[in-house]
């Protein structure tokens, strides 16, 4: 097949323009002037890590989330469901199943928690699953009431490892 010269140089071009636009295309975007700034990062109080996820949230060990409970300024939040939480739960914590947060927080229903408490929001990892599990499913149920508005000025926690390290160090429980 022999190409006219008009015909080869139109093909010339064209693959030098989806060359150029591959290049351009894998050229990383420089932020505009007016972009989002960086979230602030908390500074961590009593050794506690922020969330490499969210650093709007700290991740506390079942030891701090203790001095927490004792303080008595911070409301633990049990997300697991209804059943799990009768069967046994964080003496002085309230149930709020994580799939009616964003309901409680919108229209009250479930009660929510106080906006004038700081929050500590713990699960339970599904059978089989690692414990870092219940801390995402924490981390990512906080990041509603910091995304929500109503709760501007509380700290937000995670239980590391969720409720099975709780009851591994040996801490109070309660059934109802």
């Amino acid at each position: 097949m022999v190409l006219s010269r008009k015909a080869f140089l139109t093909v010339a071009v064209v693959a030098l323009l989806l060359c150029a636009g591959c290049a351009e295309a894998g050229k990383k975007k420089k932020p505009s002037a007016g972009g989002r700034k960086p979230a602030r990062k908390p500074k961590p109080s009593n050794g506690n890590k922020p969330s490499k996820r969210a650093p709007d949230v700290l991740t506390v060990s079942a030891a701090d989330a203790l001095a927490l409970l004792d303080g008595k300024n911070t409301t633990f939040l049990d997300i697991r469901t209804e059943a799990n939480f009768t069967a046994s739960h964080i003496a002085g914590a309230v149930n709020i199943p994580k799939a009616l947060v964003r309901q409680a927080i919108n229209s009250g229903k479930p009660k929510p928690p106080p906006a004038t408490k700081n929050i500590l929001c713990y699960s339970a990892p599904a059978a089989g699953a690692k414990p870092s599990t219940a801390t995402d499913e924490a981390i990512a149920t906080c990041l509603y009431f910091k995304t929500s508005g109503k709760y501007p000025d509380i700290k937000l926690y995670a239980l590391a490892g969720g409720f099975p390290l709780w009851t591994a160090a040996g801490y109070a429980t309660a059934a109802n």
